[in-house]
């Protein structure tokens, strides 16, 4: 009898160790962010304090990734992302697929976000969060998420304009269809003007006197909305002309992720503020 006690002392005693094992690794990981928006959307869903290493691009939240160990940018720096242990490296769109094979070979567990639109960021918010262990984390984030973008729909028989968005000036590199800045114009309640070309192609003044564009989003560092006024021929676009030219903050454009928000709300409020204009 007394052996029995003790195998069956011994028996529970040993899955209670597992099962916290399991559950503090399934909860505490060592997070490297390879990429800006994997970052931020790490820290928008509560996974920020098991953030070890981010890219030397991370500047959001400012004060949380200040003091973490950077690892690189376009080209990472594998020895010393192999020096902090990590258990998990997050990227996102692939920017750093091409490390894969290597980070296979070094047994680090690679994982890519795929956000394409907007609506991708909720779906791999979660998909993240069950990766990390802990799905309820995401929960907040995505419901709050969803209100935001609810709010912000289209109103119903509200004018469309066409939206031109540039994200370099030299060469002149715009926003074509079929990827996440052009979903933030359509959700924003725009149209792109270059919708019909894909990715980000580099256009001319003869492109943009043919779209011409309602509106003009300058998407870059530093940009100058006076210069836009200066190149030959766009004088006669009609956003030139009525002066509907904005600069964004580019990183709330550029980086798929939860700060997407900010600019489709900015976008948003332009929209509504030229509407308002025109009816006056």
């Amino acid at each position: 009898m007394k052996n029995k006690i003790l195998l069956l002392t011994f028996i529970l005693v040993t899955n209670l160790f597992i099962s916290q094992k399991m559950l503090f690794a399934a909860v505490h990981n060592r997070i490297a962010s390879l990429i800006p928006s994997s970052t931020e959307l790490l820290f928008a869903i509560g996974f920020g304090e098991e953030v070890i290493a981010v890219s030397n691009y991370c500047n959001y939240p400012l004060i949380e990734v200040e003091g973490i160990p950077k690892i690189g940018d376009q080209n990472l720096n594998i020895e010393k992302i192999v020096s902090l242990k990590p258990t998990i490296l997050v990227d996102t769109n692939g920017i750093h697929k091409r490390y894969e094979d290597i980070f296979k070979r070094l047994n680090l567990n690679y994982i890519n976000l795929s956000i394409k639109t907007i609506k991708d960021i909720p779906l791999e918010a979660e998909r993240l969060a069950g990766i990390l262990g802990d799905r309820n984390r995401a929960e907040s984030f995505i419901r709050n998420w969803n209100l935001e973008i609810s709010k912000l729909l289209t109103i119903e028989n509200k004018k469309i304009p066409s939206i031109y968005m540039e994200i370099w000036n030299n060469p002149i590199q715009a926003v074509g269809g079929n990827n996440i800045m052009d979903s933030i114009i359509k959700s924003a309640g725009g149209k792109n003007s270059l919708e019909k070309l894909d990715d980000y192609p580099v256009v001319n003044s003869e492109m943009l006197m043919v779209a011409n564009p309602d509106i003009i989003i300058l998407a870059y560092p530093d940009a100058d909305i006076e210069s836009i006024k200066e190149r030959p021929g766009w004088k006669n676009i009609n956003a030139v002309k009525n002066n509907r030219i904005i600069a964004i903050n580019h990183d709330t454009l550029v980086r798929p992720g939860p700060r997407n928000i900010e600019a489709i709300r900015k976008i948003n409020q332009y929209i509504s503020k030229v509407e308002k204009n025109e009816k006056n």
